[in-house]
Order: C-alpha cells, then sequence, then structure tokens
C-alpha cells in the first residue's frame, strides 16, 4: 500500500480474509485499498464487515460515515457518528461530518451547532470554519458567510474554494466593485503560485465580463492560460466573450493560423472547440476536442467538453463517463468537471453519485442556476421529491436567463401534478 501497488495489496489481504474471514483489521485494509482504487461500493462492504469484527474500531466507523454521506444517507452516516462522538466527544472529524450530515438532512440548525462545537474543538483548522461559511450562503448571510471565509484565509491564505467562494458571496450581493478589488489584492499575495494565480484571473475575467468589460476580460483569460492551460473554463469564457464582442471570425482565423505554424498547439484546437460550442456548431467543435485529444488523451479540457457535448446529443454514454472520470482526475476542484461528471453518471443511472457530484458543483457554484436544474433532476430520477423540488425553486428564484430554464420549469411542474 505504501507504494502504491494497490493490486497486489488487494490480493494479499484477500487471501488473508478467506483464511481469517473474522479478522477486522483485514477487512479495515481492504476498505483502505477500495478507496484509494475508488471503488467504494466494494470499500462500505469491508468497512462494514470491520465495524462487524471490530466494533471498536472508530476510524472505520467515520469512513463508513463518509461514504454513506458520498451515498446522500446522512441518517446512516449519523448512527456511525454518534458511536464514535459517545466514545470520543472531540473528534474533530466526526463533528465535522455530523454537521454535514444534518447539511444534507436540511437541518441548518443542527448542522449550525454541529459546526461550531467543531471550530471550538481546533480553532486553528479552517474547515469548519469553511463549512460554516456554506451554511451561511445557502441562507443567504452574506455578511456572515464573508466573515467565516475571512477565518478561514487568514488561517489558510491559498484556500482555493474560500477564495471562489468569497468572490461569488460579493457577486451574489451585487458588489462586483468589491469581488474585482478582492481578487487583486489576492493576486498581489500570490503571484508566484502559477495555479493559484491562473484561477484568479479565470475569476476575476469572469466579474470584468459580467461587468460588459470585455476588454479587460479578455486579457484576464488570457492570463489565465498562459499561467495554466489545462484550466477547462476560461476556453469557454473567451469564446463566449468573443461572441458578446462580434469577434468570432478574426478569433477562428487567429487560431487557424497558430495551428498551420504549430499543429501540435493544443491550447489553439482547444481554444477553436470552445468557440464553435459557443457558437452552437458541436460537430466542428467535437473535432477539434478530438484533435486536442490526440495529442494528449489526458487533457482534461478537451476531455470534458467532449464528454458534454456526447452527453447533450445523448451519445456513447460509457465514452463520456470515462472522459469526464479523465477531466475529474486531473481538475478535481473545478465545479464545472463535476457537473459534467454527474450528467454522466445521471446517464450510467448512478443517480447518488451524480447527486455528490452536483452538490460539490453547487456548493463552489451557489448561484448557477444549471448545475441545480441538473442536482434537482438528479434527485428526481433518484426518487428524492422534496430535495429535487428545493434544488429547482432554487434555479428558478436566480434573476438569471440559462439554457435549461424551460427543463426546469417543466419538470418541477410535472412533480407537483405527480
Amino acid at each position: 500500500m505504501k507504494d502504491k501497488e494497490l493490486t497486489e495489496a488487494g490480493k494479499l489481504l484477500d487471501s488473508i480474509i478467506k483464511d481469517q474471514p473474522r479478522h477486522g483489521g483485514s477487512h479495515y485494509y481492504r476498505a483502505l485499498v477500495y478507496l484509494a482504487e475508488n471503488a467504494n461500493t466494494n470499500a462500505k462492504g469491508s468497512l462494514l464487515e470491520t465495524v462487524t469484527h471490530s466494533p471498536g474500531n472508530l476510524k472505520a466507523r467515520t469512513l463508513l460515515a463518509k461514504t454513506y454521506l458520498a451515498e446522500r444517507s446522512p441518517d446512516l452516516a449519523l448512527e456511525q457518528l454518534k458511536i464514535v462522538l459517545s466514545r470520543t466527544p472531540s473528534d474533530y472529524a466526526a463533528n465535522l461530518l455530523s454537521g454535514n450530515s444534518y447539511l444534507l438532512k436540511q437541518d441548518p440548525e443542527k448542522a449550525r451547532q454541529a459546526y461550531q462545537k467543531t471550530v471550538k474543538i481546533n480553532p486553528e483548522n479552517p474547515a469548519a470554519y469553511y463549512q460554516l461559511a456554506t451554511l451561511d450562503r445557502l441562507q443567504h448571510l452574506y455578511n456572515e458567510a464573508i466573515a467565516h471565509l475571512d477565518k478561514v484565509l487568514k488561517l489558510k491564505p491559498d484556500h482555493l474554494p474560500a477564495l471562489l467562494a468569497k468572490s461569488s458571496v460579493y457577486m451574489a450581493q451585487q458588489k462586483p466593485i468589491e469581488a474585482l478589488s478582492f481578487l487583486e489584492d489576492t493576486l498581489q499575495q500570490h503571484e508566484k503560485n502559477a495555479k493559484l494565480a491562473a484561477v484568479l484571473h479565470e475569476m476575476r475575467g469572469k466579474v470584468l465580463a459580467s461587468q460588459k468589460d470585455f476588454d479587460r476580460g479578455e486579457i484576464a483569460f488570457k492570463k489565465a492560460l498562459d499561467l495554466n492551460p489545462d484550466l477547462a473554463t476560461p476556453y469557454l469564457s473567451l469564446a463566449r466573450l468573443y461572441l458578446a464582442k462580434n469577434e468570432t471570425a478574426q478569433a477562428i482565423s487567429q487560431y487557424e493560423q497558430i495551428i498551420k505554424k504549430s499543429p501540435g498547439f493544443i491550447q489553439a484546437y482547444m481554444a477553436l472547440g470552445a468557440i464553435y460550442d459557443a457558437k452552437g456548431k458541436s460537430i466542428k467543435a467535437r473535432k477539434m476536442y478530438e484533435k486536442a485529444l490526440e495529442i494528449n488523451p489526458e487533457f482534461a479540457p478537451a476531455a470534458n467538453n467532449l464528454a458534454w457535448i456526447l452527453l447533450v446529443k445523448d451519445e456513447d454514454p460509457d465514452r463520456a463517463l470515462a472522459l469526464a472520470k479523465t477531466a475529474k482526475a486531473q481538475l478535481p476542484d473545478d465545479p464545472s468537471v463535476a457537473d459534467t461528471l454527474g450528467l454522466a453518471l445521471v446517464a450510467k443511472g448512478l443517480y447518488p453519485s451524480a447527486i455528490a457530484e452536483f452538490n460539490d458543483a453547487s456548493a463552489k457554484l451557489p448561484e448557477n442556476p444549471t448545475v441545480l436544474y441538473h442536482l434537482g433532476m438528479a434527485h428526481w430520477k433518484n426518487n428524492e421529491r422534496k430535495p429535487a423540488i428545493k434544488a429547482l425553486e432554487q434555479a428558478l428564484k436566480i434573476q438569471a436567463t440559462f439554457p435549461e430554464k424551460n427543463e426546469t420549469k417543466n419538470l418541477l411542474k410535472r412533480i407537483n401534478e405527480s
């Protein structure tokens, strides 16, 4: 396991378990191997065996609670966490997971109590402050959210989810000047961290574009890609910006000239794909993404966008899922990638896993109605009526037009009439 030879570790553990099926420790380590392989269903089985044969293994119970949360089963998670907390009431992880469980149960009061207790246990850990900010945002307590995010950033200045969240809160309050000032100050602090600076430039570009400051927005998006060409969303943001400026023809010509001179320049194919995507020319976009993946099969932006096209066209769900997983492996914190993976999981009927991805995306993009529509749809397909209605109503409350608005209204009407 230490050498990451997971297959060999699994075989050894399977042989031990065959000889000693009641040995809880073997089941526990087998679960760790499964988790490292992202085989969560198998991991859950091994963890259940662990707590059956070794009921005092509190680490196993905590991991089992995490697994239940990923499956959207907060009551089962709480059963395990209550056992852990009855023996170790100051366990930071168990209290934090309890808060997450109550949040999932839509019990904000108990969630807040759990997070506040977690903060008291270890005030130097940013995790609980971030979850409190998440709860604040869901309840539209924006000033409180900013205060909690400031605590996160004081403890961990490069905490990317908190940076994204703070900018998002300012925009939710219709405060673009504050958002820009915050991002520019943060960029000065982290200019030597290229990957983080790239995301900050991208965020800045989105704020500028939302204010129709297209020239400065274009500079920000290009700077983001200069620093990290593997980011997924700046390509599409640039394409939309060119559409808004009526400059798509010039942009296409520019990228085509680059490809003639440097046929292996993957970013040019990606940029062209994003422009064609934004213009609704999915066949041409698909061709460009395929070209990019020929150069680098692990190139996350192309994998994500090609997966999206396949899903929208209802074609080859197996390949779409494989592509979405490739993108997620490269960009685990990108909410747009989580959204694509969620759709791919829906296409395969894996609704609990899809809901987990949409929750991840909506936590980072709480004002994105498309993600909320996808979340509501997944809940409905998973026979979860109340959370489906909540997500769909939340999507429609956002004062924005979005491509799935009619579908959102129709689905909500269908659920209410059922």
